[in-house]
């Protein structure tokens, strides 16, 4: 079971997960207090259920 998206219920690639969380990194990094720190969590999730469910 994977994260809905568009109404598909596949999960989001790992690629889409590294590429947010590094995007949210450095982007806290140049901004502290912008807020993008709360993507983090979200990145972290992708990353999780990408590698939690097997291809078939």
């Amino acid at each position: 079971m994977g994260v809905p998206v568009l109404g598909y219920r596949e999960a989001l690639p790992a690629g889409f997960g590294w590429g947010l969380l590094a995007l949210s990194v450095v982007g806290v990094l140049l901004l502290p207090t912008s807020g993008l720190w709360l993507l983090i969590p979200q990145a972290l999730f992708v990353l999780a259920t990408a590698y939690r469910t097997v291809p078939k």
